[in-house]
C-alpha cells in the first residue's frame, strides 16, 4: 500500500517492522535486506529515530549472543560499527530509550568478540537508564545481556542472578519473546553449573518434542537442550537436535557454517568416537569463528581440538591448540578491569585445559603476541610501517592472497576491525621495525 501511494515514511517504518519480525523469526539474511532498505530511506528522510531503530537492530543480525545459533550475513566488527552509529545518533538527539536500545545491541555484539570491558560498561549503563526511565522491556534486555556476558566469562552465579531477574520481569509483563530468550540463556547457565535438573525444568516450560527450531527464542532454547543432552551423556540425542537446528536455518550453505552449532556437533561426534568427523566439524567451526571475529568461540574450539588430538596421541598438534587457546585467553582477560572477575575467568577457563608443559622459546614468544605466528607478526610489523598488502607480498615474496589471509587471521585473533588498530598494536609491541 505504501509503495502504491509513494508514502516513503510509511514504507521506511514498514521495512523496519519487517526487518524486526524476520530476524526474530530466524532469517537474518532477509532481515538484513529489509533493514538495509529501511536505513537508506530513514537517511533520505532525515528520520533520526527511525535510523537508530534500524541500525541498532541491524547490528543484532550479526553473530551476536542473540543469534549465535543462526547464519549471519556479516562479521561482529561490521555489526559493532552499525551499533556505534545508532548510539551516536541516539545521544545526539537526546533519545534516552533509543540510547538504551543501542547500548544493549552493542553490548550483545561486543561480548562475542571478547571486548568484555566495553560490553559490561554498556550493559550496566543500559540497566541504569532503563531503570531511570522505567522501561520494563529494556530492563529485561539489560539483565539478559549482563547474564549472557557473565555466562561467557564463566561467572556462573552472577549469570544466573541476572538471568533469573530477567525471567521474572519477562513473566511479569507476559512477553513470550523475552521469556523464551532468557530461558535459553538461563538453561545454558544451569548446564554450565551442572544444575541439570533446573535446566531441564526450565526447558520443559518452552519446548515440547514438536516445538520448531525456527525463531530466535526457539533456537536458543534448543541449543541449551543440546548442551543438556551432552551433559547427560546422551550425544546421539544431542546430535539429532544439532542436525535439526542446522537443517532449519534458511540460509545454511556449504560455505556458511555457524560456530556454535558446528562446535556442538564436533563435541557430540567426539563423544560418539567419530573422531575424523569431529575434527572436520571443529576445524570448520574454527574457520567460521575466525571469519566472524567471534573469539568467545575460538578459544573454546581450540581446546576441543586439542583434546581430540590428545586422544589420538597427536601430542604436538594438541599442544599447539592448547597454547593458542591460552594465548587468546590471556589477550581477552587483559582488558577486564574487575580483578575478581578477570581472575575467575582465567582460572575457570584454564581448568578446561590440561596442565601446561614448559613452553619453548618459540611458543612463549607466540603467546606474548596474542597467539600470532611468526609470519603474522611480520605482516603486522609491515602494516605498522604503512605498507599495503601488495607491498607486503613483495617484501615477503608471497602472493597477495596469502597476505590477505594473514591480515584476516590477525584481525580475528586480536579482535580488531581495522589495519590502523593492527598498526598501533604492532608499534606498542615493538614490532614496527623488522630485523635486517
Amino acid at each position: 500500500v505504501f509503495l502504491g501511494s509513494n508514502d516513503r515514511p510509511g514504507l521506511a517504518e514498514t521495512l523496519d517492522l519487517l526487518g524486526n519480525a524476520t530476524q526474530i523469526n530466524g532469517d537474518l539474511l532477509q532481515g538484513t535486506t529489509y533493514y538495509q532498505r529501511a536505513v537508506e530511506l530513514f537517511r533520505e528522510l532525515d528520520d533520526r529515530r527511525g535510523l537508530v531503530s534500524s541500525l541498532a537492530t541491524l547490528a543484532l543480525c550479526g553473530p551476536s549472543y542473540l543469534h549465535d545459533p543462526s547464519v549471519s550475513p556479516f562479521s561482529l566488527a561490521e555489526a559493532i560499527a552499525k551499533g556505534e552509529e545508532a548510539l551516536k545518533i541516539a545521544r545526539e538527539t537526546g533519545w534516552r530509550s533509543g540510547e538504551v536500545f543501542a547500548l544493549w545491541c552493542l553490548s550483545i555484539c561486543l561480548g562475542p568478540r571478547g571486548d568484555y570491558q566495553r560490553a559490561l560498561e554498556m550493559a550496566r549503563l543500559a540497566l541504569e537508564i532503563s531503570e531511570e526511565i522505567e522501561h520494563d522491556q529494556w530492563k529485561i534486555a539489560a539483565h539478559c545481556v549482563l547474564g549472557a556476558l557473565y555466562l561467557d566469562l564463566l561467572s556462573l552465579s552472577q549469570a544466573r542472578q541476572q538471568l533469573e531477574q530477567a525471567l521474572s520481569l519477562a513473566q511479569a509483563i507476559g512477553s513470550s519473546v523475552w521469556i523464551g530468550t532468557v530461558t535459553g540463556y538461563l538453561a545454558s547457565a544451569c548446564v554450565s553449573q551442572k544444575d541439570l535438573r533446573r535446566a531441564g525444568t526450565l526447558l520443559e516450560t518452552v519446548l515440547t518434542a514438536d516445538t520448531p527450531a525456527q525463531t530466535q527464542m526457539q533456537r536458543l532454547c534448543w541449543c541449551a537442550r543440546a548442551e543438556l543432552e551432552l551433559a547427560q551423556a546422551r550425544p546421539e540425542s544431542a546430535l539429532g537436535i544439532i542436525e535439526r537446528l542446522i537443517a532449519s536455518d534458511p540460509n545454511v550453505t556449504p560455505a556458511a557454517a555457524i560456530p556454535r552449532l558446528w562446535k556442538l556437533r564436533g563435541e557430540a561426534l567426539s563423544a560418539l568416537q567419530r573422531l575424523d568427523e569431529a575434527e572436520r566439524e571443529l576445524k570448520t567451526a574454527q574457520a567460521a569463528a575466525l571469519k566472524q571475529g567471534a573469539r568467545t568461540w575460538l578459544w573454546r574450539i581450540h581446546i576441543l581440538l586439542g583434546k581430540l588430538f590428545q586422544t589420538q596421541a597427536r601430542r604436538s598438534e594438541a599442544e599447539a591448540e592448547f597454547n593458542t587457546a591460552r594465548a587468546i585467553l590471556t589477550e581477552l582477560t587483559g582488558s577486564i578491569q574487575d580483578q575478581r572477575l578477570r581472575e575467575n575467568f582465567l582460572e575457570q577457563a584454564l581448568k578446561m585445559l590440561p596442565a601446561q608443559r614448559p613452553l619453548s622459546a618459540r611458543q612463549a614468544e607466540k603467546e606474548e603476541f596474542g597467539g600470532l605466528t611468526g609470519r603474522e607478526r611480520e605482516v603486522a610489523a609491515l602494516i605498522a610501517q604503512g605498507q599495503s598488502n601488495r607491498e607486503i607480498a613483495g617484501t615477503l615474496v608471497v602472493s597477495e592472497r596469502t597476505v590477505e589471509s594473514h591480515v584476516t587471521n590477525i584481525l580475528a585473533k586480536m579482535g580488531f576491525s581495522s589495519r590502523a588498530q593492527i598498526a598501533v598494536w604492532a608499534a606498542d609491541k615493538g614490532l614496527g621495525k623488522l630485523p635486517e
